[in-house]
């Protein structure tokens, strides 16, 4: 088995035991406290300070969205009220099947839910206007996956088209993740249980690869054939540990 499959066996059985444990708490680990109206209506809110100021300042076309990475589908639902479809792929098949429910109960007709294999997107070459994906490629387990991801975008993205990627750009407390990251996965998940923090944390398809620099990000996203417009921090997170990268496609000759 290659290592980049390696990766995707990881991300899909990790973010199906977290889904089978509570879909939502494992999306939302800062705010969820039991209220699903209010979990989606975060993403509304959320949607309303990050999405739309990119969307009025580039106005690329209103065709198809693509939520990277949609979990139970919090942005999905705020991306159809913008867009004409949405498609939204995810890893988990448990993650899916919930976000399948919830579009059930509230009539979300123009969002297509598919399984990705954690890279390989199931969609057409050059025809998405809008990638969004938020809180997702911090969790991505190696560098070698991030840049299988961006490859994929760079391939379903329409030429003029808008990508809006979200990245780790450091941590909170660096020393602690500069141990962690020299530690064998047992060792991690035993010190997990033994100061009572939550083991399902504790893989490399959620603590993710080290973080990227602004360098690196424009290098990743120049090889899929993105150049980038800018790269901001994202005022949702601490200043220096997530930035949004915006990037296009250019157009053939």
């Amino acid at each position: 088995m290659s290592l980049l499959a390696h990766d995707k066996l990881d991300m899909r059985r990790g973010w199906n035991a977290r889904a089978a444990r509570n879909p939502y708490f494992y999306v939302e680990t800062s705010y969820w406290n039991g209220n699903i109206e209010r979990f989606f209506a975060l993403g509304e809110e959320s949607a309303r300070l990050l999405i739309d100021p990119i969307l009025a300042r580039l106005e690329p076309e209103r065709g198809l969205a693509l939520d990277l990475g949609c979990g139970v589908g919090r942005f999905s639902r705020a991306l159809a009220r913008r867009f004409d479809r949405v498609v939204a792929v995810d890893v988990s098949d448990q993650m899916l099947a919930e976000a399948k429910r919830q579009q059930f109960s509230h009539d979300c007709k123009n969002v297509t839910f598919k399984k990705s294999d954690g890279v390989a997107l199931p969609i057409a070459d050059d025809s998405v206007d809008f990638v969004w994906s938020y809180e997702v490629f911090q969790h991505i387990p190696t560098h070698r996956a991030i840049e299988a991801n961006i490859a994929e975008v760079g391939r379903v993205l329409r030429p003029a088209g808008t990508a809006m990627i979200h990245f780790k750009t450091g941590y909170q407390r660096p020393r602690l993740h500069a141990v962690l990251r020299h530690l064998p996965q047992w060792a991690i998940a035993l010190a997990m249980r033994i100061t009572r923090q939550d083991p399902l944390m504790a893989d490399r398809a959620f603590r993710g690869a080290p973080p990227l620099s602004r360098e690196q990000i424009e290098t990743m996203l120049g090889k899929g054939g993105l150049p980038v417009l800018e790269i901001f921090n994202d005022p949702t997170h601490p200043d220096g540990t997530r930035a949004f990268a915006i990037a296009t496609k250019h157009r053939s000759v």
